[in-house]
């Protein structure tokens, strides 16, 4: 127990600083011209329990009907749109195995089917009370999905157990067993901690929420870390969508427009292309390189950070990811 939640404790830092280099990282690369469709796959045992999730208020509100549902992400700092596809387990492995035969065959190659390209994003979806629920999400995903290479630019993986509640929790296990008189990590180990455990080992990350009970899902928490479904959603939206737009208002760039980063650079070849600049163009160029040099400076000093954090104690460890943390918020301004 106490090492999966200092598990938890070094990676905290680094997802909350998610949302930072997906902001700058959209400024510093070129977008492709013709935004893509991106997908976030849900899978699932019981696809009930997958389409309740991708139903809940705090996330879209919507029934996919057609298992393909558009969802715009609005934000601070960005909006984007990406789709949501909820598979079973049968059509995660054929759509799966597609991907790897079908990489760079054009469109219609498979007309008993249609192969969309490799999510952005895969949320594998399991009851918290039901075991053979995780088994088979498991195994699906080991058979296939895990084993393709389109599955390595994967970024976004979550494994959700729904219908948690304080007593049906990673964390109330843990407590039982401990109250039991056996040690975690030692003989018999209750089946949410190897669910978690395997998230550890596939680089997954592990969620609880209840979409039965929406304000029970806003109190859960698993060692203090806030889940459900918003923590879902969160880890969302920390993801650099293709087509993603900034708000340069929220960035600091002022008159709050939505651009694409395209759109910025056809701005910037107008201007340049004009005979006679203004003074405020060229202040705002400066600005914008001066901007860029503070940004390549953060992230020498983060990758520096990170490395030093290494050699640390533990509570060391956190003391100084915090301390970066209020940094980087320093940084963009953020008081909160």
């Amino acid at each position: 127990r106490h090492e999966r939640r200092e598990t938890r404790d070094e990676t905290a830092a680094a997802g909350a600083c998610c949302l930072f280099v997906f902001v700058c990282s959209v400024g510093v690369r070129a977008a492709r011209r013709g935004a893509t469709m991106s997908f976030v796959w849900v899978t699932g045992q019981n696809p009930a329990l997958c389409s309740a999730l991708v139903a809940s208020k705090q996330w879209t509100g919507c029934h996919a009907k057609d298992k393909v549902l558009p969802w715009q992400i609005k934000t601070k700092y960005f909006e984007a749109v990406t789709h949501i596809r909820v598979l079973d387990l049968e059509e995660l492995k054929r759509q799966a195995k597609e991907e790897g035969e079908g990489e760079g065959e054009g469109e219609g190659s498979n007309p008993s089917s249609v192969r969309l390209d490799p999510p952005q994003a895969l949320v594998a979806v399991f009851d918290i009370n039901d075991e053979r629920t995780f088994v088979e999400a498991r195994e699906a995903l080991e058979s296939t999905t895990l084993n393709e290479s389109w599955f390595k630019g994967v970024e976004v993986r979550l494994l959700v157990a729904t219908g948690a509640t304080e007593a049906a929790s990673l964390q109330a296990f843990e407590e039982q067993n401990e109250s039991d008189g056996r040690e975690v990590g030692k003989g018999e180990t209750h089946w949410v901690a190897k669910a978690y455990d395997w998230c550890r080992d596939h680089c997954f990350e592990y969620v609880e929420a209840n979409t039965e009970d929406e304000d029970l899902d806003t109190r859960l928490r698993l060692y203090e870390d806030p889940q459900g479904v918003k923590r879902i959603v969160e880890a969302l939206e920390c993801h650099r969508w293709p087509g993603s737009q900034m708000n340069m208002e929220a960035l600091g760039g002022g008159g709050g427009e939505i651009k694409g980063v395209h759109e910025e650079e056809e701005d910037e070849e107008q201007e340049q292309g004009s005979a006679a600049p203004f003074p405020v163009e060229v202040e705002t160029q400066s600005k914008q390189e001066e901007d860029m040099e503070n940004f390549e400076n953060l992230l020498a000093k983060l990758s520096s950070v990170r490395e030093t954090s290494k050699q640390l104690p533990d509570d060391q460890r956190r003391e100084l990811a915090e301390k970066m943390l209020l940094s980087i918020m320093d940084e963009l301004g953020i008081q909160e």
